[in-house]
């Protein structure tokens, strides 16, 4: 049953990696990112700067997806190389964390698998969430061989957390729990491990592309957004709380007082990470990275003697966990637009090849519907990385003006002045869509109005294609 779960999440990711587009509007921000970061870009600017691209991930995201751009260039496909390997990867490293438990181990690899596929987007997208479940991992199994490898498991594991900060800021919540373990042993070992940590969290932002300043200053405001405890995925948090029914089911010997306070902490942190979860742009693939800790708690009950309710349990859950994901499969699979994404990424090459002597942008824009399947400028948007791999400017993402605008960020100046002098001089916009005129998931207008002004005075309408108008700036004579 785990061989069959991992080979249906290698058929999704391979599949989506071939793909010619994206399901997740931040999956083209990042890679674009990437790409400029391999110019030798910035990735982290002042909140005031004119360039509005600025994402709040870790340089480990950005460098992690950067080499599949760098090995096989700009492409949709090479883009998702490096989340595709992660998700891949994924289901082997459980299978490695539960290695002992025996005749459960199929049942308890296809549960665990199954959790992650019901997220099924989030493994296999470009987004960080795989790959801090592989770092989780690592720092996993460095604590179960701790008896051997002693001095080199406490380094690795934090080696580990380091990384996994620069990965998400909150990375080191999915690995207190393992580290508390592993620290209850040996506390001599806390001032090595915090040091190792923090090194490897500073080393990134020695980089020039990486301003730690620029990076911290996100976070003061990216706070203050609100919870939207109204979601319908809080059944899925349950999940990670099996190895607690496991522990309740299992046999009569106690669980030791390490595992015990290993289990407490790994509770706790699942219930912290709500808090995050629940805003607005999150979701439940946040509780992902704790996977490997559920595969290692689940290992360490067993070991205490296996019960026949133990086997039922976790028969039962891998069951109904894999029928929830084979729902969120067929989901995940009816949002792809074969035919519609390779049309659109032609369209994109076309115009590219007639206008490389120009700088091009894409935006998006205000498309009236004239019928209730009339498809939104915004989903065209997700192109917005294809410019970029040929060299072409890219300075105004409108996602992530969408959370500038929520936070407050007033539109700089020199962004409008840019508008004006054509620093990009032409603007692909969804077909007969009105440029710059979009109210983001917050419902507030993106682009002020003296950016639209400064647009409307110096730059027309010049052409369109099947999918894309394209507005050319004409500089004030």
């Amino acid at each position: 049953m785990a061989g069959l779960a991992w080979i249906n999440i290698v058929a999704v990711a391979v599949a989506y990696m071939l793909y010619q587009g994206y399901i997740d509007h931040g999956e083209s921000a990042i890679s674009a990112m990437a790409w400029k970061l391999m110019e030798g870009a910035q990735v982290y600017y002042p909140m005031d700067s004119p360039e509005r691209i600025s994402n709040v991930y870790g340089p480990v995201t950005f460098l992690w997806h950067a080499w599949p751009l760098a090995l096989f260039g700009g492409t949709v496909s090479a883009s998702k190389i490096a989340a595709m390997v992660a998700a891949v990867l994924m289901t082997p490293a459980l299978f490695i964390l539960t290695r002992g438990t025996g005749s459960m181990l199929g049942w308890i690899v296809a549960f665990l698998t199954a959790i992650y596929t019901v997220n099924v987007a989030f493994p296999v997208v470009i987004r960080p969430d795989a790959l801090l479940t592989l770092v989780v991992a690592v720092a996993v199994f460095a604590a179960a061989k701790a008896d051997t490898w002693g001095w080199r498991s406490t380094v690795i594991m934090a080696m580990a957390a380091g990384i996994a900060v620069d990965i998400k800021i909150h990375g080191f919540i999915y690995l207190a729990p393992i580290g508390l373990y592993h620290l209850s042993g040996n506390w001599r070992r806390l001032p090595v491990m915090a040091i190792v940590a923090a090194a490897v969290a500073g080393l990134f932002f020695v980089m020039p592309a990486f301003p730690l300043t620029n990076y911290l200053a996100w976070f003061g405001p990216m706070a203050g957004k609100e919870n939207n405890w109204l979601v319908g995925w809080f059944w899925e948090i349950a999940l990670y709380y099996f190895p607690f029914l496991f522990v309740a089911l299992g046999a009569s010997r106690r669980l030791p007082v390490r595992e015990t306070v290993y289990l407490g902490a790994y509770g706790l942190c699942v219930l912290l990470t709500v808090f995050p979860a629940t805003k607005l742009g999150g979701g439940s693939h946040y509780f992902m990275p704790f996977l490997p800790m559920a595969a290692d708690l689940l290992r360490r009950v067993a070991a205490l003697g296996q019960t026949r309710r133990q086997r039922i349990a976790i028969t039962a859950m891998a069951l109904l966990t894999l029928m929830g994901s084979f729902q969120a499969e067929r989901r995940f699979f009816k949002r792809l637009e074969w035919g519609r994404s390779a049309d659109v990424t032609a369209d994109i090459a076309d115009i590219l090849d007639r206008h490389k002597d120009k700088r091009v942008q894409m935006t998006s824009g205000y498309v009236a519907a004239t019928d209730a399947t009339a498809p939104l400028s915004f989903h065209y948007y997700q192109w917005r990385n294809l410019p970029v791999y040929r060299g072409n400017p890219y300075t105004l993402d409108v996602g992530i003006m969408m959370e500038l605008t929520k936070l407050g960020v007033p539109f700089p100046a020199e962004a409008v002045r840019r508008l004006a002098s054509c620093h990009t001089q032409v603007w692909l916009v969804p077909k007969d869509g009105e440029p710059l005129n979009i109210k983001g998931y917050y419902n507030q207008q993106v682009f002020p109005q003296e950016a639209r002004d400064a647009f409307f005075a110096h730059t027309r309408k010049v052409e369109s294609s099947r999918y894309f108008d394209l507005w050319e700036c004409l500089p004030t004579q």
